[in-house]
């Protein structure tokens, strides 16, 4: 459903799509009204289930709390809402948010996890794709919120590539990786490229020591090959590019398919528990000491190389986005004025889509439209609750993850590396809506209540993992 929800490049590049398309075209500002009906059918299936089985219970902690108040919030700031369409959609996007989160957090198992990472990893794939030639045109839009979105989806396919362990889905998850760093390593944005570098660190520290090695190269099969075919694709002609992707691809699908038989090579096979011996009439074959340091070096090179032709394009390109810095803190401190600018608005907020009513009073330089973060957005048309709130929601959030992680040590080989990727992917999608990124595209949000209920489920279902 990825595709529904806001992401739709350029509109020329809509009105190709497949059947659906008119849905796409009315762009990030729509409300994707039969999204909102699947959720709200499929919660309400659930909760009938739940109460017929006399199972059923909204409130397990503090952090199903502050998710349910959050579309309470914005339904009571319709009445003095500026745009009252703007509003009922802002309250109805919290709502599915929130249902979304409690269906996950209550359905959550090893299982669901990996079935709903992919699905937003392969959504992502086509989200890249489709964007590709706008994001290299330069006529993409919401460029920060695809940035965000691309990043969490990124950090969570390293961590299936980990998971994962038959060839076929591995050569899919990486050659989905290329796509997705490719589309936004050429947005050229400084945010999104710092929080993939942090984001994957991360992802490392988070991982079992035993395969961190492992997930490095992963990153750097992807990474060594987008860098320098972004480079070079930006600075030729649309065909020629079409032509480096390819071969990026291709290139990416060798590597991954050499690492997976050197990866066979150098895994020892272990005794078994009867006989103490190996499999009798079985061979092992050993890489020579020297392939792997070998192999490592030259990869290692590759990416600097890559990395080095990359940051030279982008430092002769203008970024896309136009806000700089300090037309973001401009734009901050508008936001905090239109706050405090009456009681009412302080209370209750100016309701959804509030900010393009009124910001155009308010600013200290010209600019159009443009949210300062979904923090700012929160507090302008949610009022001070809806802030505290948003808050509160990642506080909470964050203190669950931190109970969650410190499990007795036979739950942390299995729940720790899911939980640290979920984490890490929330946080890239929480960096961007600190410096640029609102409520909008729909597909952002859902995405981040989604990734909330997959973390905490561990940290909730306390007949899982236990205290």
């Amino acid at each position: 459903l990825s595709p529904y929800l806001g992401f739709n490049g350029s509109h020329q590049a809509s009105m190709l799509a497949a059947p659906g398309s008119d849905l796409i075209r009315r762009g990030a500002s729509a409300a994707p009204y039969p999204v909102y009906m699947l959720i709200a059918a499929i919660f309400a299936l659930y909760a009938l289930d739940k109460a017929r089985k006399r199972k059923l219970k909204f409130f397990r902690g503090p952090l199903d709390y502050a998710v349910f108040l959050l579309p309470l919030i914005a339904a009571l700031s319709i009445p003095g809402a500026w745009d009252t369409r703007g509003a009922v959609n802002l309250a109805l996007l919290l709502a599915c948010c929130a249902a979304l989160y409690w269906l996950t957090s209550n359905l959550y198992s090893q299982d669901t996890a990996y079935l709903l990472l992919t699905a937003l990893f392969a959504g992502a794939v086509l989200i890249s794709i489709r964007n590709l030639a706008p994001v290299f045109q330069g006529t993409a839009a919401t460029l920060e919120a695809l940035g965000a979105y691309l990043s969490a989806s990124f950090l969570c396919g390293l961590y299936l590539i980990s998971v994962y362990q038959r060839l076929p889905a591995r050569l899919a998850l990486s050659g989905g990786c290329f796509l997705i760093l490719l589309t936004a390593l050429a947005l050229r944005s400084w945010v999104t490229c710092l929080v993939l570098l942090l984001g994957t660190i991360f992802l490392l520290i988070g991982s079992p020591k035993e395969s961190r090695r492992k997930m490095l190269g992963q990153v750097m099969i992807p990474a060594a090959i987008a860098a320098p075919t972004t480079a070079h694709a930006a600075s030729t002609a649309v065909t020629p590019s079409w032509l480096w992707l390819c071969t990026g691809l291709f290139l990416v699908l060798t590597l991954q398919y050499t690492w997976h038989r050197m990866e066979q090579y150098t895994t020892y096979p272990q005794p078994t528990d009867e006989d103490n011996i190996y499999t009798p009439g079985q061979t092992y074959r050993r890489l020579r000491p020297w392939v792997t340091p070998a192999a490592a070096l030259l990869l290692s090179l590759v990416v600097m190389i890559g990395a080095g032709a990359y940051i030279n394009n982008a430092l002769s390109q203008s970024p896309q986005s136009s806000i700089t810095l300090e037309e973001g803190l401009l734009r901050s401190r508008d936001a905090l004025r239109i706050m405090t600018s009456d009681w009412r608005t302080f209370i209750t907020g100016t309701g959804g889509g509030g900010w393009n009513a009124v910001y155009h009073k308010y600013q200290s330089v010209y600019y159009q439209g443009e949210v300062p973060g979904a923090f700012w957005q929160a507090g302008v048309e949610l009022g001070i609750p809806g802030i505290i709130t948003l808050i509160a929601v990642w506080a909470f959030f964050l203190l669950l993850i931190r109970r969650t992680m410190f499990q007795p040590t036979q739950y942390r080989r299995t729940i720790s590396p899911q939980t640290s990727a979920i984490t890490t992917a929330a946080l890239a999608i929480g960096c961007h809506s600190i410096l640029g990124c609102g409520f909008s595209p729909a597909a952002l949000p859902l995405s981040l209540f989604t990734l909330f209920g997959l973390g905490s489920g561990p940290g909730l279902s306390q007949n899982r993992v236990p205290e």
